[in-house]
C-alpha cells in the first residue's frame, strides 16, 4: 500500500476522477465543523385583522331605574324599515318601558269599574222590579247593595280628583284639561283619529288630549248621578235626616220626576262610555303595541323614546 505522506485521503498522485471525488468528500467533511451563517431578514408585521378603527367598548352604566327601562326596536310589523342606523329616516325607533300608572290610578280605576257594573245591575233592577219580580225582600236588599255601592263610587271619585294634584305627570289634571298647546294641538289628531279619517293614534304616553276631556266628561255625570241618586235616596229618609238636609235642594230646582230621569239616563250614558272605553282600549293598544291595556294592571307601557 502506497503512502501519501501527509495526506490522508489520498489526493496526491491519484487520477483526475479519483481527486474530483476525494475533494467533494474533503468539502463535505469540513462544512460539518463550521459556524452555520444566518442572514438577518426584514420584519414583517402581521396584517390587522380589522382594516377600519374598533369602536370602543360599551361602558357599563349600573342598574337600569325601575321606571324606565330598554325595549329595543318597534316591531317589524309597525311599519319601520329594518336595518337602518338609528338617527336615519325611516329607522326603528328605540322603545322605552316607564311606569304610567301608579298604584293608586290603578286601583281607583278598576274599584270605578267594579262600582258600575254593580250600581248598573242593581239600579236596573230598582227601576224595573216588574221584570224581575222577586219579592219585597229582594227589593230592600239590592236597595242596600246599590246605596252602600253608590257610596264607595263617591269615596273613589273624591280620592281620583285629589290624585289628579298629587299623582305623577301622567296623572295630573293638566292631563284631562289641554292647558298647554302642545296638548291642544293634538286634539284634532285625535278626533280624525276616532272618527276613522286618520290611520294612528296621536303620540302621546298617557291620556290623549280628547280622552283625557272624555275621561273628565266622565267624571262630571257620575258626580251628578251620585248626586241626584242621594236626592232620591232621601226621600226614603225623610225630612229631618242627614240626606235630606244636604240633598233636598234638589228637588227645589226639578221635579222628583226629572231627577229620576236624570239618573236613570246617566246610567245608560255611562255604560256607552264603558263600552267605547273598552274598543278604544283596544284599538290603541293594538296600533301601538305599548301595552296599553295591560298597563291598568302592572303600571307600564312601552313607547317610543323621542315621547318622553
Amino acid at each position: 500500500m502506497t503512502s501519501h505522506g501527509g495526506d490522508p485521503y489520498g489526493y496526491t498522485g491519484a487520477p483526475a476522477p479519483r481527486r474530483r471525488a476525494l475533494a467533494r468528500r474533503r468539502s463535505r467533511s469540513s462544512a460539518q465543523f463550521q459556524q452555520p451563517q444566518f442572514q438577518s431578514t426584514p420584519f414583517i408585521p402581521p396584517q390587522p385583522w380589522v382594516t377600519g378603527p374598533v369602536a370602543p367598548a360599551p361602558r357599563r352604566a349600573g342598574p337600569v331605574p325601575p321606571e324606565t327601562r330598554r325595549a329595543g326596536p318597534l316591531p317589524a310589523a309597525q311599519g319601520h324599515a329594518e336595518g337602518v342606523p338609528p338617527g336615519q329616516p325611516g329607522a326603528q325607533p328605540e322603545l322605552v318601558t316607564l311606569r304610567v300608572w301608579q298604584l293608586p290610578t290603578r286601583l281607583i280605576h278598576w274599584g270605578l269599574a267594579i262600582s258600575i257594573l254593580v250600581l248598573s245591575v242593581t239600579g236596573f233592577y230598582v227601576g224595573n222590579p216588574q221584570w224581575f219580580p222577586l219579592g219585597t225582600v229582594t227589593m230592600t236588599g239590592v236597595k242596600a247593595v246599590h246605596y252602600a255601592t253608590g257610596l264607595i263610587l263617591i269615596a273613589l271619585l273624591i280620592a281620583r280628583v285629589i290624585w289628579m294634584f298629587s299623582g305623577n305627570r301622567y296623572e295630573r289634571f293638566d292631563q284631562f284639561v289641554p292647558f298647554r298647546r302642545s296638548r291642544r294641538d293634538l286634539v284634532g289628531p285625535s278626533l280624525k283619529y276616532y272618527g276613522f279619517l286618520r290611520r294612528e293614534p296621536p303620540p302621546v304616553v298617557g291620556h290623549n288630549p280628547l280622552a283625557g276631556l272624555t275621561y273628565l266628561l266622565l267624571i262630571s255625570m257620575l258626580v251628578v248621578e251620585s248626586i241626584t241618586g242621594l236626592a232620591l235616596k232621601s226621600l226614603e229618609t225623610g225630612r229631618g235626616s242627614l240626606l235630606w238636609t244636604f240633598f233636598h235642594w234638589v228637588f227645589a230646582i226639578t221635579s222628583i220626576s226629572t231627577v229620576r230621569f236624570v239618573h236613570h239616563l246617566i246610567m245608560w250614558l255611562t255604560l256607552g262610555f264603558v263600552i267605547h272605553h273598552v274598543y278604544s282600549a283596544i284599538l290603541v293598544d293594538h296600533e301601538e303595541r305599548s301595552g296599553l291595556v295591560s298597563s291598568m294592571v302592572t303600571g307600564y307601557k312601552t313607547v317610543p323614546k323621542e315621547r318622553l
